[in-house]
């Protein structure tokens, strides 16, 4: 007489192949895709088991992603535009350090011209909108970078989970 067998896996849901019945096991309709795949025993399928280290890797992008996307909120994202801000800002530093006198510069000319405002009131919002920018890119930089080094050091998939979802909020 043959034994009967069946697919199984243990307890926490890691294939066992095929299993003779009457051994310890959890029976399961068929073997797991290719991979690496272990049965999630809430919704009675395979799903693919991911390393702590493949969590770590994709946290860290989550979290680069939404700081990138919290920082979009606040500035014009096209190619040539940061160089132009900074540009700007230079500019506007130099004509304020130089008492608004001599040529105005063209960037904070385009700017005074733009708004209907003189060229010093030009220079003053340049100024203050660089150091509102600088504030918060600090903020994004900060949370962005500790969520980063958190996630490299969590030992668990939960920690992992945890911080990445801790840093998200908070770049949002």
């Amino acid at each position: 007489m043959t034994d009967v067998v069946v697919h199984g896996v243990d307890a926490q849901g890691n294939y066992l192949g095929l299993v003779a019945v009457g051994t310890p096991f959890k029976e399961v309709l068929g073997p797991p895709p290719s991979g690496d795949w272990v049965w999630d025993f809430g919704n009675n399928t395979w799903i693919r088991k991911v390393s702590l280290d493949a969590m770590k890797a994709s946290a860290a992008v989550d979290i680069d992603n939404q700081a990138g996307l919290t920082r979009a909120k606040y500035i014009t994202d096209v190619p040539g535009q940061a160089a132009t801000y900074l540009l700007k800002a230079d500019q506007a530093t130099k004509f304020k350090t130089a008492n608004y006198q001599g040529a105005v510069p063209g960037l904070v000319q385009a700017e005074a011209t733009a708004r209907g405002i003189s060229a010093q009131q030009a220079a003053d919002t340049i100024i203050t909108e660089q150091d509102q920018w600088v504030a918060l890119a600090t903020g994004v930089e900060t949370i962005r970078r500790l969520g980063k080094e958190n996630v490299k050091n969590a030992t668990s998939p939960q920690a992992v989970e945890t911080v990445r979802v801790q840093a998200i909020n908070q770049l949002k």
